[in-house]
């Protein structure tokens, strides 16, 4: 079953609601195109100002915003934006997980192979840290056959 969130803020409340200020606007909008905003106001204000529903709609619209304003957002559904928060974090480690299991064997080297495809002989031929990699894996064996990424990033560490 799909769950819809009916929302907690001020602009998606109006216009659930019977009386809707919003609309109402954008008639006004709509009719006098070429007026300015000052003219538009003035409009709405004829509009609303006899219209108890009307006017109670833009008082409870500007009580929703300001309400949640003052308050920091202590009245918005804080177990949900706490899951929603930890189902974010929880996807940045994992998307940080995935860039760290993949950067030391999927590494262009210098011959321009990958280095799970470099032998041990054109590790121990690249110099600087290779040259651990080289002590590890056989001249003719590939690199990401002797190694995983988890002890290619090991003897990474060890040479820093």
């Amino acid at each position: 079953m799909t769950h819809i969130d009916p929302g907690q803020y001020g602009a998606k409340r109006a216009t659930w609601r019977d009386a809707n200020p919003r609309r109402t606007l954008r008639e006004i909008i709509q009719a006098n195109r070429a007026a300015n905003e000052g003219v538009w106001r003035q409009e709405f204000w004829e509009q609303v100002k006899g219209e108890t529903s009307e006017l109670r709609a833009v008082v409870e619209y500007w009580l929703d915003n300001n309400i949640r304003s003052l308050i920091g957002g202590e009245l918005a559904d804080q177990p949900q934006r706490r899951r929603r928060r930890q189902e974010r974090d929880q996807k940045v480690r994992s998307a940080k997980a995935q860039l760290e299991t993949i950067i030391f064997l999927n590494l262009t080297c210098p011959n321009g192979k990958p280095l799970r495809d470099c032998t041990g002989a054109e590790c121990r031929r690249f110099g600087g840290w290779y040259q651990k990699l080289a002590e590890r894996v056989p001249a003719r064996k590939h690199v990401g056959d002797v190694l995983n990424e988890a002890e290619v990033k090991k003897i990474w560490a060890t040479t820093r």
